[in-house]
């Protein structure tokens, strides 16, 4: 296995690499690196994370999804603020760590977007006034 990675990091230029056998073990994982064990993160309602995942983000990891567009594939600039916002203005400080935008269809019953790159305007802004996570990481 370190041979695999050792040549994966060698062909992309990277200085590391890490083999993980699912899409869904390296999404959870890329999460609880920017929140920790009992931050939030921001996920679209119709993310395989969300949906198709159990609650294992929850019970291995701590980390609650805060599901934003119900019934949509992305959520919109203003959605992502009032989730930033909520978080740090309700009446329990309990600060979004991380967003998560998948690259998904909505459409019928295809969830996919085949490879469709959205634009960051398109995908959302991050609200300026939110500035930091619960980590000190900054939002960029």
């Amino acid at each position: 296995m370190a041979r695999l990675e050792e040549a994966i990091a060698t062909r992309l230029g990277k200085e590391r690499a890490i083999f993980m056998p699912t899409g869904t073990l390296a999404n959870h994982l890329a999460l609880r690196r920017h929140c920790g064990t009992g931050g939030r993160a921001a996920v679209q309602e119709q993310s395989h994370l969300f949906n198709d995942t159990g609650d294992s983000v929850q019970r291995l990891s701590g980390i609650n999804l805060v599901p934003l567009s119900p019934g949509r594939t992305g959520f919109t600039a203003s959605e992502l603020d009032e989730a930033f916002r909520t978080s740090v203005t309700g009446r329990v400080l309990n600060p979004i760590s991380a967003v998560m935008v998948e690259t998904r269809s909505a459409v019928g019953r295809e969830r996919w977007s085949h490879g469709t790159i959205w634009s960051r305007s398109r995908t959302f802004a991050a609200p300026s006034a939110y500035p930091a996570t619960s980590t000190g990481r900054a939002f960029s």
